[in-house]
């Protein structure tokens, strides 16, 4: 059954063009992907987008149906799959996620946005096809995608406005982007001396070039003309980037840097969309560099705390009654809690579809009948979070990824703002959970045990498990977080330790006074 935002959509551009086919018939490789269910939750084979015919240089409407059935993947919001774009990019294969389970409404609207700015151009191009001069119809071939340029009466310009419309969504970030980076560059000049003079002057041309964009950025009504030249200043800016970005961490250029970073990555988004809409390789692009992956949704296989409230429930549930615990249970206790720990940054629950993707890639080179060369880097196209890196880490240190030499890393085409991937868990942060979940098992065991050791008495010392102990302060613990955030786990922490610290007060006065009744029976 259709989501009711592809069903609106489909019938829009079907009522608009006035053309009539089926779901089914808009993409045919595109079928497994659109009508995936949770009945083959199974890493799904990726689908190209490419035609399953041999494809016809004069098939006008090829690239059209073929952009269909991408928007309304794009556009569906499938709820029991996340959806993966993997793109090769001048060589660098990237990982894009544009709908998933969790919601990601923006997304869809903003894809909606940009489709029907697509159709509304491939509509008045298609029409006034016939009526141009036959000197201009050289930038329109009817194999070819949407044109560069094409003038017609509506005043129409293809991929300029396009780009016009993608700029003035992002014009006001990337102006405030502009802002922090032209802070940062005063801040470096003022302590200049020493640094490298022909680093200096390229960061300076860099400088002139985002200045030149704030002027056209800050009128906030960006046309067709304006949007050419900011792509001008565009394939400057990353001429320049290229030689600037190296060694950057070693001089004061590196905060700089990671803001022109942040100022190019809506710029690589946009080149990412406009690549389908090139005049000549449209076709050759899309048979070769797109495929589409559908990740079905992981099945709670584990029963651990996943969101900030369930992590509270749990240390509360294991810690609040620490007295009244006695040795085998403090043993039970503590091997699965370092369980949690140690396998929580590797659940498919904690992380994002890319790591599946990746997941699958790892299956597919393990398995020789799927078929296949492994891709000779894989990046991903989200800013990376903690769990996410921990998974990363253990599919880069497999034994078979080193034998293939499949090196993991973050793809420069990043994506932002509305294309990016909630952050999994932001109500909290990973590494303070982990921290304080570690500290509190550690005074948990020294408390209960030394509480043990008061009520048996002196005369029967119990030495303090010596293996349990060592295994608890072994484990791997993430440094301690310098800001933290979650104000109610540091509430309950600080209540575990001064409960603990009172345990241990009392035990000395005990400890001291059975001393002193000896003391006075021997006398």
């Amino acid at each position: 059954m259709l989501p009711s935002d592809w069903a609106a959509l489909y019938d829009n551009i079907v009522a608009e063009n006035e053309f009539s086919v089926s779901p089914m018939d808009v993409h045919p490789l595109l079928n497994g992907v659109i009508y995936g269910n949770a009945r083959n939750a199974s890493f799904s084979r990726p689908c190209s987008i490419v035609h399953p015919a041999t494809p016809s240089s004069d098939d006008p409407d090829l690239i059209k149906r073929t952009l269909d059935g991408l928007a309304f993947v794009c556009a569906s919001g499938t709820p029991d799959y996340a959806l993966a774009l993997s793109l090769t990019l001048k060589a660098d294969r990237v990982l894009l996620c544009v709908s998933q389970d969790r919601g990601a409404p923006r997304v869809h609207d903003f894809l909606n946005t940009v489709w029907a700015c697509l159709q509304k151009t491939w509509r008045a191009v298609s029409a006034a096809y016939d009526c141009l001069p036959e000197h201009t119809k050289f930038a329109y071939p009817p194999s070819g995608g949407i044109p560069l340029l094409v003038s017609t009466k509506e005043g129409l310009h293809g991929r300029a406005q396009l780009s016009a419309m993608i700029y003035s969504r992002a014009s006001p970030k990337i102006l405030s982007r502009i802002h922090k980076c032209r802070i940062q560059y005063v801040l470096y000049l003022e302590n200049a001396s020493g640094h490298d003079a022909k680093r200096g002057m390229c960061l300076a041309k860099v400088m002139g070039v985002i200045l030149d964009m704030r002027e056209i950025l800050a009128e906030r009504v960006i046309d067709e003309v304006s949007a050419k030249r900011i792509n001008k200043l565009m394939s400057k800016l990353e001429k320049l980037w290229d030689e600037l970005s190296t060694g950057s961490e070693h001089d004061g250029s590196f905060s700089i840097c990671k803001h022109i970073s942040k100022i190019m990555a809506p710029f690589d988004l946009i080149k990412c969309l406009l690549t389908l809409t090139c005049p000549s390789p449209a076709l050759n692009y899309i048979s070769t560099r797109l495929q589409v992956y559908t990740l079905p949704p992981s099945s709670p296989v584990v029963g651990y705390p996943t969101d900030q409230l369930d992590w509270e429930r749990y240390l509360i549930r294991n810690f609040q009654d620490i007295e009244h615990h006695k040795r085998p249970v403090i043993q039970t206790f503590a091997k699965e809690a370092m369980k949690t720990i140690k396998r929580r940054g590797q659940s498919r629950d904690t992380v994002h579809p890319e790591c599946q993707l990746l997941a699958y890639h790892h299956h597919r080179c393990s398995t020789a009948s799927i078929g296949g060369a492994p891709f000779p880097y894989i990046g991903s196209s989200k800013s990376p979070c903690y769990s996410c890196e921990q998974y990363f880490a253990a599919y880069s240190g497999a034994p078979l990824l080193k034998k293939l030499d499949l090196p993991i890393r973050e793809s420069r085409s990043k994506l932002r703002d509305a294309w990016a991937m909630p952050h999994l868990g932001s109500e909290f942060d990973d590494e303070i959970v982990q921290h304080r979940l570690h500290a509190a098992l550690k005074r948990d065991v020294v408390f209960r045990v030394s509480d043990e050791v008061d009520e048996e008495g002196p005369s029967t010392p119990v030495p303090p498990p010596a293996p349990l102990l060592r295994r608890v302060a072994s484990s791997p613990l993430p440094p301690p977080p310098s800001s933290p955030k979650s104000p109610k786990l540091a509430q309950f922490a600080n209540k575990v330790h001064s409960r603990g610290s009172k345990l241990v007060r009392s035990a000395n006065v005990k400890r001291k006074a059975d001393t002193a009744t000896r003391v006075s029976v021997r006398a």
